[in-house]
């Protein structure tokens, strides 16, 4: 293992003696950048939920503890640790616990109502409407759609949303057109048109019916 990962690890284990690590983000991939956090949940029978944020040996380190409960369900935000490896197993319930995550994330979100995924196209229009002119409220308006049209575009498929890294790769597997549309818009962030063939792309495989 890198010595930065089993330093930080070893640090980890002396401040709140857990009994399973989890190492997961570009790390856990192998494809950390110059700029990568190296991201840790650190589980304990004494702790609380607690974040420890901080440069560690010249790398930002962003680490989770969590109390041992924590590992008796799988909520959403737990689906971040779907690439991760349990570098710490005292207990074995590391790797236990990443293979529900994967079963989780393979089986997918509940259906949403038809009427939340008309209210998330209602909203899109609404914003794309707002957001033409050059006024500082219409500028505060298209970042905000900007920003939020990526989870969208899961969220109307019943996809995961696991952050932008994992959503552009999966665009650039399974949707290589969305991808270059999304590039545009955030590449050419004044363009309006770059944004609205963004919403019109988001938008176009929902099929709504009924009152659902």
């Amino acid at each position: 293992m890198d010595d930065l990962i089993q330093s930080a690890i070893d640090d980890l284990c002396g401040k709140y003696h857990p009994h399973t690590v989890i190492l997961y983000g570009s790390y856990a991939r192998g494809e950390p950048g110059p700029e990568s956090d190296i991201d840790f949940a650190c589980f304990s029978d004494d702790a609380v939920e607690q974040k420890d944020a901080r440069l560690f040996q010249g790398v930002y380190l962003d680490a989770w503890v969590y109390p041992s409960s924590a590992l008796e369900e799988v909520p959403q935000e737990s689906l971040r640790f779907g690439d991760g490896i349990a570098v710490v197993d005292n207990k074995s319930l590391g790797d236990a616990y990443l293979t529900a995550v994967r079963e989780k994330i393979a089986q997918g979100p509940d259906p949403r109502p038809q009427s939340e995924l008309r209210h998330n196209c209602e909203w899109i229009e609404k914003m794309l409407s707002r957001s033409q002119s050059a006024n500082t409220d219409s500028r505060y308006r298209r970042t905000w759609l900007q920003f939020e049209l990526l989870e969208l575009y899961f969220e109307l498929r019943n996809l995961w949303f696991l952050g932008h890294k994992k959503s552009f790769a999966y665009l650039a597997e399974y949707d290589e057109k969305g991808l270059a549309l999304f590039e545009s818009m955030y590449n050419l962030p004044e363009d309006y048109s770059a944004m609205k063939a963004v919403a019109e792309h988001v938008m176009q495989t929902v099929e709504l019916s009924g009152n659902g």
